[in-house]
């Protein structure tokens, strides 16, 4: 069985929030298309204006676009889910 090099990608947002809202993004991908996904988002960032800010202190309208453009990446498309959690429970 051959091998593959994985790399995983973790970060949260929403600490802030006292539990209103947290979101943990996980992106798990081989090293054959890592090199391509990260020029994309390099990309999305400049195409959307999004910098090297912290995310809570971009501009809302800057956050929507950036996640609206990262959602058409053909690589993540079937790749990009959520499970919302309220009070430390799962929502339903």
């Amino acid at each position: 069985m051959d091998k593959i090099k994985l790399y995983c990608y973790v970060d949260e947002t929403g600490q802030d929030t006292a539990g209103r809202f947290f979101l943990v993004s996980v992106v798990l991908i081989d090293s054959a298309k890592k090199d391509e996904l990260e020029n994309q988002l390099e990309e999305i960032e400049k195409r959307t204006g999004k910098n090297k800010k912290k995310w809570a202190k971009e501009e809302i309208g800057i956050r929507i676009r950036y996640i609206k453009e990262i959602a058409k990446i053909k690589n993540l498309q079937y790749s990009l889910g959520r499970t919302p959690i309220s009070g430390g429970q799962r929502s339903r």
